[in-house]
């Protein structure tokens, strides 16, 4: 993979590509345990003429079937001399009230 440049402002000390979000592998049985916990409400939701929150499930299924289908933008995270960028976005350090970096040796990849 081609080292990608930096778009954001100082020197780069440390960088890596992250994905968007973390994608859960879901399986036939929690897809079918979602369609029928919906179809449920949906069902309580009109039998006590509660039609908003009919639309507030209706809302929520077609949320979680439409993020189950995209896939997580590979994104730059950069450490700089003056900042922190994320993506396309830039976070000066006077922004943050604190920041570190979690150390866990067993996950961790030594570069030199």
């Amino acid at each position: 993979m081609e080292q990608a440049q930096n778009p954001y402002q100082g020197r780069e000390l440390l960088s890596w590509v992250v994905d968007e979000f973390e994608r859960y592998e879901r399986g036939p049985i929690w897809y079918a345990a979602m369609i029928l916990l919906g179809m449920g409400l949906l069902l309580y939701a009109v039998v006590t003429q509660n039609f908003l929150f009919a639309v507030i499930i209706l809302m929520f299924a077609v949320i979680i079937g439409l993020s189950s289908l995209r896939e997580p933008q590979k994104l730059l995270f950069a450490v700089t001399s003056h900042g922190i960028g994320i993506g396309t976005r830039f976070f000066h350090f006077k922004e943050f009230g604190s920041f570190w970096i979690l150390y866990e040796p067993p996950h961790v990849k030594k570069t030199r």
